[in-house]
């Protein structure tokens, strides 16, 4: 499950950089399909699988959302530095 949420959150995160939200939509369809389609889902109960299938669909939307707020930070530092400098 933790390789599932790190894919989860590296996809997510390279669809932040480059797309708008929209491509969350087939993203999450093609988690749901990729925690579904693995060795665990068919070995244990649906309650298992629900669960890898929403941290799958979890890790891929923080990772959208990280990605958006990494992108600001840039634009945030001079403004920061200006406010702490100190004042001759």
């Amino acid at each position: 499950m933790f390789n599932l949420m790190m894919v989860g959150l590296l996809l997510g995160m390279a669809l932040g950089r480059f797309f708008r939200v929209y491509v969350l939509i087939p993203g999450c369809a093609l988690a749901v399909v990729l925690a579904m389609s693995g060795p665990q889902a068919f070995d244990s109960s649906i309650l298992s699988a629900l669960i890898e299938v929403a941290v799958a669909v979890a890790a891929l939307q923080a990772g959208y959302v990280a990605a958006l707020v990494f992108a600001q930070v840039p634009l945030a530092l001079p403004r920061l530095r200006r406010l702490s400098a100190p004042q001759a």
